[in-house]
């Protein structure tokens, strides 16, 4: 995540930072933040989790984004 620190800014790297350090996984990101066509407050910043599992994984990331269970889509490959 450091190669992408500059382009996150603080705020969005230490989100970030701390939502992996709270699911206990690495963040993988992908797409414009990798490349440069990514602008700031425009471009979306996609994020791959690679897990064994995944309902515990969405349990996680429900409890550090306080949100309700219907609130996350969840899109994931076996």
């Amino acid at each position: 995540m450091n190669d992408i620190k500059d382009r996150l800014g603080d705020y969005k790297y230490n989100f970030f930072t701390n939502l992996q350090n709270s699911i206990d996984s690495e963040l993988l990101f992908f797409g414009s933040i990798k490349r440069f066509y990514f602008f700031p407050n425009s471009s979306d910043i996609d994020i791959i989790i690679i897990t064994d599992n995944v309902n515990e994984m969405i349990s996680k990331i429900h409890n550090y984004l306080q949100l309700k269970k219907t609130e996350v889509k969840k899109i994931y490959q076996r």
